[in-house]
């Protein structure tokens, strides 16, 4: 068997953080950073999924945990409050905007897709800590039963009672295995970043494909619990240090889509949540995140209607020196000591995360 050099590393970073956290070195580096540096970065925090300990759902998408359970987000936020200063979207683009750094080591939350469980587990914590967040919303599931269509993918997977089946058009005669849990995790990390590569529209022919082999209908569950926010929890959330950005109007990779559509999708998105709340929206952030899922192009058009800031899915911290338009964001990881250790290192290596490259380009 061959040396794996990953996974050693990997454990030895592990031990480290768990050594710096539980020692109380790591705080006290903080208390020292914090002091000697004058000026200091921000960090913009990435969720996605909150669930509680009876969740069903154990999949794993992207290569993170999406799916995050509300206990250590409880315990992430009542850290963040303790160690750093927690303030809003509209505050981090000010500096940036005055060109201003920060006074302290600061951090904005931020939501992608907006998920009815950022209303029935978060909100409650984020209202009990006062602590502000940003929810990115997709404007055609806002409401709805409806389902993103990694979602879809994860469902259909979920509710599959068959062993085995093939999908040629994406893997030829591959055959993917999922009578088991692990199986369908492996699967639904694998179809999706597949999935990525191709065009909108065969995309969801795809999906359509991958339900028949998979024995599962499509059609909408209506006795299966309702995932996204309502218009009426995101207007009582709006009253409570919580603002509402956009995220598309349907959710595409908007280099898959010509031009024209990724335009369409980006204003409708902003024009209704605009007209459902009654207040501007100021910022923007692209589905899956990646630079490749957005061009040179759709930037100047977000600037043209109003925007104030792009955010995307790409690791590091912002400094007074970065782009609004190219604002990166941090995945939690847990246990808590790991995402302490992460925080602090993304504040450590802040001047290294300066993103130079440019957006894609749309097919």
């Amino acid at each position: 068997m061959a040396f794996d050099k990953k996974w050693l590393k990997g454990k030895i970073k592990t031990l480290l953080y768990f050594f710096l956290f539980y020692s109380g070195l790591l705080h006290a580096f903080l208390l020292i950073f914090r002091k000697v540096k004058k000026e200091h970065a921000a960090i913009i925090l990435l969720y996605h999924r909150l669930v509680d300990n009876n969740a069903s759902s154990k999949f794993i998408y992207k290569g993170e945990a999406v799916h995050h359970n509300i206990l250590d987000f409880k315990k992430e936020m009542s850290y963040i409050k303790k160690w750093f200063k927690v303030i809003s979207l509209d505050e981090l683009i000010g500096n940036l905007k005055n060109g201003k750094s920060f006074k302290t080591p600061s951090i904005a939350i931020t939501f992608d897709d907006g998920y009815k469980d950022n209303y029935t587990l978060g909100y409650p914590i984020l209202k009990e800590l006062n602590l502000p967040a940003t929810i990115y919303l997709a404007t055609s599931l806002t409401g709805t039963n409806k389902r993103t269509w990694p979602d879809e993918i994860e469902y259909a997977l979920l509710n599959s009672k068959v062993d085995s089946f093939t999908l040629p058009e994406l893997f030829g005669d591959e055959v993917l295995h999922i009578s088991s849990l692990e199986e369908k995790t492996k699967a639904n990390g694998k179809i999706p970043e597949a999935m990525k590569l191709i065009r909108n529209r065969k995309q969801l022919e795809l999906i359509d494909e991958l339900f028949n082999r998979l024995k599962v209908k499509r059609n909408q569950d209506h006795n299966e619990e309702r995932r996204i926010l309502k218009w009426e929890e995101i207007k009582e959330m709006s009253k409570y240090n919580m603002s509402f950005a956009a995220h598309t109007h349907s959710h595409p990779i908007l280099t898959q889509i010509s031009l024209k559509e990724a335009k369409h999708e980006i204003a409708l998105s902003k024009n209704i949540i605009e007209d459902k709340l009654g207040t501007s929206v100021k910022h923007f952030a692209f589905p899956n995140g990646r630079i490749q899922d957005f061009n040179e192009e759709l930037r100047k058009f977000c600037m043209d209607i109003g925007f104030e800031s792009i955010a995307i899915a790409e690791y590091g911290a912002v400094t007074k020196k970065d782009d609004p338009y190219f604002l990166q964001r941090v995945l939690p990881r847990t246990p808590l000591f790991i995402f302490a250790a992460e925080i602090a290192r993304a504040f450590f290596n802040s001047n290294k995360y300066v993103m130079r490259r440019k957006y894609g380009t749309n097919k």
